[in-house]
């Protein structure tokens, strides 16, 4: 995961955010932060980005960029609810590490 650009969310507003956001720094390449849902996920579709992650997000702002995911081939992950809600999207060979990464 040292060499992945992830895309996420700014700025950590809970405990759990702040958890998952120190996680992804402290194991990745870097953080980048759009401020727009859909095309950090268009951006994973593309390549761009080895993976993205949210917390908290809206349904409306993540269906079509989850579609693109899945048709290039992209992985999806979504647990947790209410402030706990956690959605990755990742190429696929890198989808297990993080979801390893931010279970432990």
């Amino acid at each position: 995961l040292d060499t992945c650009l992830v895309a996420t969310f700014t700025p950590p507003r809970t405990p759990h955010a702040a958890k998952v956001h120190a996680t992804l720094a402290s194991n990745t390449f870097g953080l980048r932060a759009t401020g727009s849902t859909a095309l950090d996920l268009a951006y994973v579709a593309a390549g761009r980005y080895d993976a993205a992650c949210f917390v908290s997000w809206k349904h409306w702002d993540v269906a079509a960029g989850k579609l693109l995911v899945r048709e290039a081939g992209g992985k999806i992950t979504e647990s947790g609810e209410d402030d706990k809600k956690l959605m990755f999207v990742s190429n696929p060979h890198i989808h297990k590490k993080i979801a390893d990464s931010l279970a432990g």
